[in-house]
């Protein structure tokens, strides 16, 4: 009797030791499992296919929803915790904070709509990846929309809260770095304010370091239209058709080019009946 009183004790007292842990998610069937699984994401779920400028707009629409999107890896605003709208903890989650991918990330406005309200469980595997990932790298995200927060601030709005479960990172390595965003947005002022030379050397400067394609696309499309404004119109279509290569659908690039062309083939008849 004395030994039965005992066992269920000691039953009460693990049980209660368990439930006072944070840092698993599933305490008590890790511990009497032995095979090395991860008991802090479920292998069954189904995520949707979802654009994260979609969530961004709507968080209401994806409520408790599982998501997989693509985002860019920011190393800012990493310690958001809202306790009263959401149930993540700062013992618990580490918070990090994206762009969604094909953010200009040279112009001020979309620079700063990082959005800093994803979570991953401290103990979650995958949660190395983004401590090991440099600033820029695209990622790919699979979670839970879980709430979401009026921030109260115009560059952020309404925020959505996500639990993130996995993590994949492209490789290749980031899509910016810091130096190339300051030349290609120098060199775009430097267009805008009539100042070709400067642009020329700063743009060309910019597709030499790390560019991702939108960026690259618009730094060569730019330099297309500086040459062809000095005439140098072979340069011009070189730079046109990169940017094309780099973007396809890129509509300054695509009418840049024709018009160059058709300088070229004018040039071209008029040094003919010269001859």
């Amino acid at each position: 009797m004395l030994k039965a009183s005992l066992g269920k004790y000691a039953a009460l007292a693990l049980l209660s030791g368990l439930a006072g842990c944070t840092y698993w998610s599933n305490d008590f069937d890790r511990i009497v499992d032995s095979s090395n699984r991860d008991f802090s994401r479920n292998p069954d779920t189904v995520y949707q296919d979802v654009d994260l400028v979609n969530v961004i707009k709507s968080p209401s629409s994806y409520m408790r929803m599982s998501v997989r999107f693509w985002g860019m890896l920011n190393r800012l605003d990493e310690k958001v915790f809202v306790p009263m709208f959401s149930t993540f903890r700062q013992e618990e989650h580490y918070a990090f904070s994206i762009w969604p991918v094909g953010s200009r990330v040279w112009e001020e406005g979309d620079r700063a709509r990082s959005i800093p309200t994803m979570y991953i469980r401290k103990d979650n595997p995958d949660l190395q990846k983004v401590l090991d990932a440099p600033r820029y790298s695209v990622i790919l995200l699979q979670g839970m929309v879980l709430s979401d927060f009026d921030s109260g601030d115009e560059t952020w709005g309404r925020l959505p809260f996500v639990g993130i479960q996995n993590v994949s990172v492209v490789e290749g390595g980031p899509e910016y770095d810091d130096a190339t965003i300051k030349l290609l947005a120098a060199g775009l002022e430097d267009a805008s304010q009539k100042r070709p030379a400067q642009a020329i050397d700063r743009l060309s400067k910019a597709i030499q370091g790390t560019l991702g394609m939108s960026g690259r696309a618009l730094a060569l499309a730019k330099l297309g239209l500086l040459y062809e404004e000095r005439g140098r119109f072979e340069t011009a279509a070189d730079h046109y058709s990169l940017a094309l290569e780099a973007d396809p659908g890129n509509p300054e690039a695509k009418e840049g080019l024709e018009r160059v062309l058709k300088a070229l083939e004018r040039k071209r008849a008029i040094e003919e009946g010269q001859k």
